[in-house]
């Protein structure tokens, strides 16, 4: 029972990952500068995280257009994939931000998350019917609770919308005791299950506050916040761009990373031959690449892409 208690709890842990948007990457992703020694080291540890088994989960097709004309300067990868300039960068009439056609915000669905979970889940086939039960369950309360507390802090502010959650938890038979915390954390405890499971509640506003405060008066729906963010990206892509530097777009991260130098070490990086891919992984992010940006160019690495 101890196995199951720690497996649904880290299933539950998977659920609040899926539902809680990811963080963006730092706008000026660079690594610090170090001694050839500390390099090594770091370049070491990365190297020993590597998990090959995952690298297929970031594979993702895209269909950039090839437009005449448009910012010429600067480096554009979207989802592991360089997109060829000239670049247009253009707001859709559903608030979808697209870079050559591509769709880049919100971002395309995320083919990693599924796979984790799925790996995570194979067990389950051998649970008791009980143990899935309760796992339903917990699932859709989960899920549930996110989009009641987004939608009850718009109405009554968060400290409301915490408590009025933490009651339809407890009334969902889930939950012996739940715990509010400030802001948006929600403890579930249940017996059968090895916990508390933690909920990191946010208001569909959270986006705004990874991108910095809008200005005043804009918005207010969540379609406007949607086509406010759209805006405000798009002409922080225009800016980058034509500012020489290299963007990196993926589901779950955006950072600015350099320019044709980092452009270039990482196309010398994927094409050589003499490296593994756990070396190339870790090389990568020495260049200013995060542990998921690295996955995305190894998985989708396609020689011709990176001809300029």
């Amino acid at each position: 029972m101890t196995c199951i208690r720690r497996l649904l709890a880290a299933t539950v842990a998977v659920f609040a990952c899926l539902a809680y948007p990811l963080a963006e990457a730092g706008q000026d992703n660079v690594v610090q500068k170090r001694g050839d020694g500390a390099a090594d080291s770091m370049i070491a540890r990365h190297e020993g995280q590597f998990r090959p088994n995952e690298v297929s989960w970031y594979r993702m097709g895209i269909k950039p257009e090839h437009p005449d004309t448009g910012i010429r300067s600067g480096y554009f990868i979207a989802y592991g994939h360089p997109v060829a300039p000239p670049y247009v960068i253009e707001i859709k009439e559903d608030s979808a931000l697209c870079v050559n056609g591509v769709q880049v915000y919100p971002p395309l669905p995320d083919p990693v998350q599924p796979a984790r979970f799925a790996q995570l889940m194979a067990p389950v086939r051998s649970m008791p019917d009980s143990v899935k039960r309760l796992y339903a369950l917990v699932d859709t309360v989960t899920k549930r609770a996110y989009a009641f507390y987004a939608n009850a802090a718009a109405v009554d502010g968060e400290s409301s919308a915490l408590r009025t959650t933490g009651d339809m938890v407890m009334k969902s038979g889930i939950a012996d005791s739940v715990k509010l915390g400030y802001p948006g954390v929600l403890r579930i405890y249940e017996k059968q299950i090895e916990g508390p499971l933690v909920l990191f509640l946010e208001t569909r506003d959270e986006l705004r506050d990874h991108l910095g405060r809008l200005p005043s008066g804009l918005g207010g729906t969540e379609r406007h916040s949607r086509l406010d963010v759209a805006r405000l990206r798009a002409a922080n892509i225009r800016g980058e761009l034509a500012g020489g530097r290299a963007i990196v777009v993926t589901p779950g991260e955006y950072g600015y990373l350099g320019g044709a130098d980092v452009f270039y070490a990482a196309r010398a990086l994927l094409s050589d031959e003499t490296l593994s891919q756990s070396r190339k992984w870790a090389l990568l992010q020495s260049r200013g690449f995060s542990g998921g940006m690295a996955y995305w160019l190894l998985a989708n690495y396609a020689e011709r892409e990176w001809q300029r």
